[in-house]
This record gives structure tokens, C-alpha cells and sequence, in this order.
């Protein structure tokens, strides 16, 4: 009975506050899972523009109360206020986590601009995002990446060609609604093979559900704890919510995976324990319940790689 954890880092006081506080609930429990960094600036404030572009947007931060969650300062980062450096500001709470047995990866080096821009990009450009945020990871630990998690699940041709030349152990940029496609597997995307393993998140998170028709806290904590049972499936928290104002319900949900003889385990265990050879499963575009706007997600499984 287990959940892989992967653990998105997008704002400088999540960073700083959301960090030590997972890590602390995750060590208590003796639990260990995937860090994903962002390490550039925090324009978070930038976000308001989705409102604009992405008609779900205006009410999924009401339905959230996501001012409140991710606090003014951060709502107001890169507009009204300056952006701040998000792992780059604390490297030593980021070594924390590795010295801790965690794993660590990238996330982003802009978020933001990742998450609103991709699509617009070329290859080349999706490249110098990835090499900014490497470059940044061997700042902080030494050494390079080995595994990568796409801003908001927003991946496309382009960034997984420039993925591609990372050589990186596997990247979990996608989504999965049917516990079939869970587990990792090589992606196809626009009719384009590609080389570097994905594994789908499949569990909806927290700011996904909260505020929607049958869904509260204690819906999604059984959610996640009916889902263990798989051992394949992927849950996804972040710095800014489980680790501050859903810190409680974190641990609470931690002491009861817990209990049932259940753990958190890192993304990359999922990976080395799967059997060879991995399927192909096409990727798309599109929407999935509880997020404004598209997100990379399997379409269907067309065979395995000999």
C-alpha cells in the first residue's frame, strides 16, 4: 500500500515556509517523496492575466480562496511587487530535503512563464528554460538534474524534444484519470515518439477539489487512501497548501496512510520498479475536472517498445 509523492515547489514563501514544514510532517511519519524545485523569480502576481485568457480561472481562485491559501505578498509578486528567487533564496532548504533522503528535481526556473507561454514556444526556447533551471539545480546541489516535473502539467512537443537532451531518468509532466494508464511509460505527442519516461499524476489535488459539489477534505483524504491500495498511483501536493494552511490535514492524512500500513514513496522508486519493456501512450492537450485550462494528459496506451 503506497502513493508516489511528488511535492511542487512554485513560490518563494512556500520555499520558505511550505518546505521545512512538509519535510518535518514527512519525517515524522517516516515517509520520503520527490521535491520539484522552482529556483528563478516568483511572479506569481502574474497569474491575474489567466483571468483573461482562461474563463475557469476567476472561479477556481474564489472556490479555492486562493489569497488566502498562497497570502498576499506571493499574489502580488512580479506586478505591484518585485519578483523574488524561490530555491535560489534558500539552497540550504533544498540540500535539506536531499539530506534527508527525499529526491530532487526540477520544476521550473519561471513557472509562470512556463505554464502561460509553452505552447507558444519553440524548441529552442523550451530548451533555454530547461538549461536555466539545470543550471540552477547545479548551483544549489552540485550536480545535475535526474528527473524533471512540468509547471502545472503543461508540456508540449517542443518541451519534451528539449527534455529529450537532459538524459533524464524520467520526467512526470502529465496527468492520468484511469488507474490503467498509471505507472511509467514512453510518451507520443503530436504523432512524435520520445525517449525520456513519463509517469502520470492521477490523483486529483487538493485545490482541485476543494469548493467543488461532493468534494471536502475528508473526500479527498479517502480519495488518496482508497488509491494506495494500486501502489502505482501519483498524488500531488504543494509547498504553498499542504505545507502551510492544509498542514494539518496533510499530517492527519500521513498518520492514516500510516496506519494502515501504507506509505509515501519517492516518484523515481515507481520508475526503477517497473517492468520492462515500457508502453508507448499518447499524450494531449487537454481539460480534466478542477483546473483552469489544459494540461498534458494520456490519451490511450498503444503498445510497448521491444
Amino acid at each position: 500500500m503506497r502513493l508516489g509523492l511528488r511535492v511542487d515547489v512554485d513560490t518563494h514563501e512556500g520555499m520558505r515556509d511550505g518546505v521545512p514544514a512538509i519535510r518535518e510532517t514527512l519525517g515524522r511519519h517516516g515517509f520520503v517523496g520527490s521535491f520539484f524545485f522552482s529556483f528563478g523569480p516568483d511572479r506569481s502576481g502574474l497569474a491575474v492575466l489567466r483571468a483573461f485568457r482562461k474563463p475557469g480561472f476567476v472561479a477556481k481562485m474564489l472556490r479555492t480562496n486562493a489569497v488566502s491559501m498562497y497570502g498576499v505578498r506571493t499574489a502580488l509578486s512580479g506586478t505591484l511587487l518585485p519578483s523574488r528567487p524561490i530555491a535560489l533564496a534558500f539552497p540550504e532548504l533544498a540540500r535539506a530535503c536531499r539530506a534527508s533522503g527525499h529526491e530532487v528535481g526540477l520544476h521550473a526556473w519561471d513557472h509562470v512563464a512556463w505554464q502561460d507561454h509553452l505552447p507558444e514556444w519553440s524548441i529552442e526556447r523550451a530548451r533555454e528554460e530547461l538549461v536555466k533551471g539545470a543550471t540552477a539545480f547545479g548551483e544549489v546541489f552540485g550536480s545535475v538534474p535526474r528527473c524533471a516535473a512540468a509547471p502545472a502539467w503543461m508540456a508540449t512537443a517542443s518541451s519534451l524534444r528539449a527534455q529529450d537532451a537532459l538524459e533524464l531518468d524520467y520526467a512526470t509532466d502529465c496527468r492520468c484519470e484511469s488507474p490503467e494508464d498509471e505507472g511509467p511509460f514512453l510518451p507520443i505527442y503530436g504523432g512524435d515518439e520520445f525517449q525520456t519516461p513519463q509517469i502520470a499524476a492521477s490523483l486529483p489535488t487538493l485545490d482541485e477539489c476543494l469548493g467543488r459539489e461532493g468534494f471536502d477534505l475528508d473526500r479527498v483524504a479517502e480519495l488518496w487512501l482508497a488509491a494506495a491500495d494500486r501502489g502505482t498511483a501519483v498524488a500531488t501536493i504543494h509547498a504553498e497548501a499542504e505545507g502551510r494552511a492544509y498542514r494539518e490535514w496533510f499530517d492527519h492524512l500521513c498518520a492514516r496512510l500510516r496506519e494502515r500500513g501504507g506509505s509515501f514513496v519517492p516518484l523515481g522508486t515507481l520508475v526503477t520498479e517497473a517492468l520492462l519493456p515500457l508502453p508507448r501512450r499518447t499524450l494531449e492537450l487537454r481539460e480534466i475536472p478542477g483546473r483552469a485550462g489544459p494540461v498534458a494528459a494520456v490519451a490511450h496506451a498503444v503498445g510497448a517498445r521491444g
